[in-house]
């Protein structure tokens, strides 16, 4: 074990709020990392189960346990941490996930030889709540791409990402605004002036259940409404987008709950917005050709998406029928 925890490379931020069920599987992953220059920020925000209890029954040095007097919700307690963190990175986790035991090792490694990445994140295996594998995880490891991506989806996985802690003090941190998909949104606005990429290794173990806030039947509509909210201002940070505009573009293209474009009108001020979006951002990146070979199959792709959802509103029997010729 590294004795140097008052001056540690890396801070694992990890906010607790009533996760009794799976925290110490998630605590022990941590401590059991191979890399072990680290310090354990566990931030209690308010528990009222046995969390608080769990986390003090242990007494490994390198955890260091921090009490919020009263539940100031995931921002502003990632906010806290960020403020109380020692380390030069900060690895995010939470409390209902696992970190693979290399986790740590492989993107510090990572980060040693590519210092210029400020953001480091990587793939998971999705587990359910009796920790069987659900599906694997596998993210865009390409920095251009995943920068293009952000403008419409979220390209990593929180729990898995390692962040260098002096830029997103810079930048300013998690938005306040945002109770949920806070990290979307710190995610676009580092990548607009810095480099950020995934690793193309499994670094977690990504708990789906219903009480988690993202896959949440409850919370579900909440979530949707932020990231709508996100989107649109991604958008119009390279060109200016109306709200009825912005409403068509997202429904063809980031609204998976009921993908779908009404109208002939509706399609084209669809493709015509997205078109000058997308020049807009060549324009504004100042992209090299090279640059915009490796986006255009996703730009495409998109396009491809407004003919798609415009056939299976207007004309679903032909839709189906197409749908039935690509089986066989």
């Amino acid at each position: 074990m590294d004795k140097n925890i008052n001056n540690p490379k890396v801070t694992v931020l990890m906010p607790v709020y009533n996760s009794e069920k799976y925290l110490r599987e998630s605590i022990e992953s941590i401590l059991n990392q191979t890399f072990t220059n680290f310090e354990f920020l566990i931030i209690n925000d308010g528990s009222t189960d046995d969390s608080k209890e769990i986390i003090k029954s242990y007494t490994d040095p390198r955890i260091r346990l921090v009490n919020n007097k009263i539940n100031l919700k995931i921002t502003k307690t990632l906010n806290k941490g960020l403020n109380l963190a020692k380390g030069e990175y900060i690895a995010r986790m939470d409390a209902d996930d696992i970190s693979l035991p290399n986790r740590l090792k492989t993107q510090v490694d990572f980060v040693n030889k590519n210092p210029n990445f400020v953001i480091v994140g990587g793939n998971a295996d999705a587990i359910n709540e009796k920790g069987s594998l659900l599906k694997k995880i596998r993210l865009n490891s390409n920095k251009d791409l995943i920068k293009f991506n952000l403008i419409f989806f979220n390209n990593f996985l929180h729990s898995s990402i390692l962040f260098k802690k002096s830029i997103i003090k810079i930048i300013g941190g998690y938005n306040d605004k945002y109770q949920n998909a806070q990290d979307f949104d710190l995610w676009f606005r580092t990548s607009r002036k810095h480099d950020v990429t995934n690793l193309n290794k499994t670094l977690i173990k990504y708990r789906i259940h219903k009480k988690s806030i993202i896959h949440s039947e409850k919370t579900q509509p909440v979530v949707h409404k932020i990231v709508k909210k996100i989107i649109f201002k991604n958008c119009n940070y390279y060109t200016y987008i109306s709200k009825n505009k912005f409403k068509i573009l997202f429904n063809a293209i980031a609204n998976k709950n009921n993908y779908h474009v009404k109208s002939f009108s509706d399609l084209v001020i669809g493709l015509k917005t997205y078109t000058r979006l997308f020049h807009c951002y060549i324009k504004k990146e100042k992209l090299t050709i090279k640059q915009i070979i490796k986006i255009f199959p996703y730009f495409l792709k998109h396009i491809f998406n407004f003919f798609r959802w415009y056939i299976k509103y207007n004309f679903p029997t032909f839709y189906n029928l197409i749908k039935k010729i690509k089986k066989c």
